[in-house]
């Protein structure tokens, strides 16, 4: 091969070296650029308290996810606010995979309950996976004069004004609002911090009634501290199969479930959201995932990302629709 004009062998030698070094950081760069997602542990924040529905659901679908990517996907509870300081946590990250949100039913609804959010459910979040859904039960306590759905309407329908119900959460008030007005009856909410004392309100009887999560109240029912008029949902629970569903007593327009999903920060890769979305999907698929969500009650909702962008804006718009109709604001 003929050298090049002008080169001396030295300076040929030091030509190779750089262009040697040149590839190798090019070779370097490349391969980080291409890296897998996750190459680090990802921090999953949960805005609800440990213990619950939500959180068992997060932390079933992470320990999966760990152990499919090789990396450590860590639940992060970040409870307050009605789920506003973990929400506003992932809403001001890097959208970098690295730091997603559990999502429920209250994030549908707050967008339009909660005016003066710090900020945008619809903007400043990527949706990216469903995961399952859960009914909800209407309850009363075990002293109740009311042993039916029928029974507990016309209580209310007697008294105007004087019956009331217990909220926790956001999801629990719509659903109650939406029982009010497919009823046709005028109910007060009282509300409490958290499932827990809300519930406990419903067995003392210092509360009329509540809708809750089986999850929560499951115990209550089985030790007979209070019963199950009415359940959510397009089918009867298999735990309470002798009690029917909203659409059976005339309550349909109320139906609302508690969904899981996870979302992360507005610009998320779509790369990243195809890879988490796939895997949350295959988890779900997985029999003993399948089980432990049946023991809270709960049925996988396995949707691609396109479904689920699909499922919160029709959720957005549902609650938003009830909250201008209805003039609801937040108890």
């Amino acid at each position: 091969m003929r050298r090049l004009a002008g080169c001396t062998k030295g300076s040929m030698s030091r030509f190779a070296a750089l262009l040697l070094a040149f590839v190798s950081l090019g070779g370097f760069a490349a391969a980080s650029v291409a890296a897998p997602y996750p190459e680090r542990p990802v921090k999953m924040i949960v805005p609800y308290p440990a213990g619950g529905s939500t959180d068992g659901t997060a932390r079933l679908v992470a320990q999966k996810l760990s152990e499919m990517w090789g990396q450590a996907v860590v639940v992060d509870n970040r409870p307050g606010a009605d789920t506003q300081i973990g929400n506003s946590a992932v809403a001001s990250a890097a959208p970098d995979g690295y730091t997603l949100l559990v999502i429920a039913t209250t994030f549908a609804i707050s967008k339009s309950l909660y005016p003066s959010l710090p900020y945008d459910p619809a903007r400043d979040f990527t949706p990216i996976a469903s995961v399952a859904i859960a009914p909800f039960y209407l309850i009363v306590g075990s002293g109740s004069p009311a042993k039916t759905v029928g029974e507990l309407i016309a209580m209310a329908r007697k008294d105007p004004g004087k019956l009331n119900y217990a909220v926790s959460s956001a999801t629990n008030f719509m659903a109650a609002e939406l029982m009010k007005q497919a009823a046709g009856i005028d109910v007060m909410p009282i509300r409490y911090k958290g499932g827990a004392p809300a519930v406990v309100a419903v067995v003392t009887g210092e509360v009329s009634y509540g809708l809750e999560n089986p999850l929560s109240v499951q115990s209550m029912l089985d030790a007979g501290k209070m019963h199950a008029l009415a359940v959510t949902g397009e089918r009867r629970s298999a735990a309470l199969p002798s009690v029917p569903t909203f659409a059976e007593v005339g309550l349909g327009t109320a139906d609302i479930g508690a969904w899981v999903g996870i979302a992360g920060p507005r610009g998320l890769p779509a790369d990243i959201v195809e890879k988490i979305n796939t895997s949350v999907r295959a988890v779900l698929a997985m029999p003993d995932v399948k089980a432990k969500l049946d023991s809270y009650m709960a049925t996988p909702i396995s949707l691609d990302t396109a479904g689920f962008v699909a499922f919160i804006k029709k959720e957005f718009d549902r609650y938003e629709a009830v909250v201008k109709s209805s003039k609801l604001t937040a108890p």
